[in-house]
């Protein structure tokens, strides 16, 4: 298989999910973990901090994606990591917090204890 072919694949599957190949899905969804935790307590700045240093030490495992809704100093957050990249901003309503993780060879003990 090409890369041509991977793009069309991955073209094909975010355009029309129900025709997709099941090969393609298997192909575009192996191997990877997922992980969602409810967040029950409010957090400082600083736990925030030491959180995102966590996430992006490579100790909680092969994360691509990290995402949530926390609860900052009396205000909800949008978390956003992908690969380096982090986006936290300001959450407009309320929700649910809760934090998922996305990658491979998750460490969910070390998840556990960073939270």
């Amino acid at each position: 298989m090409t890369v041509r072919d991977l793009r069309a694949i991955v073209t094909h599957a975010a355009y029309d999910r129900k025709k997709t190949p099941a090969s393609a899905k298997t192909l575009l969804h192996e191997k990877f973990q997922t992980l969602t935790l409810p967040l029950e307590s409010e957090l400082n700045p600083l736990q925030v901090d030491r959180l995102i240093a966590r996430i992006q030490s490579g100790n909680l495992g092969d994360l691509c994606r990290v995402k949530g809704i926390l609860k900052v100093s009396g205000r909800y957050k949008l978390l956003n990591i992908a690969q380096q990249d982090v986006d936290l901003r300001e959450y407009k309503g309320v929700a649910e917090t809760a934090i998922t993780f996305i990658g491979k060879n998750l460490n969910r003990e070390n998840i556990f204890t960073s939270l």
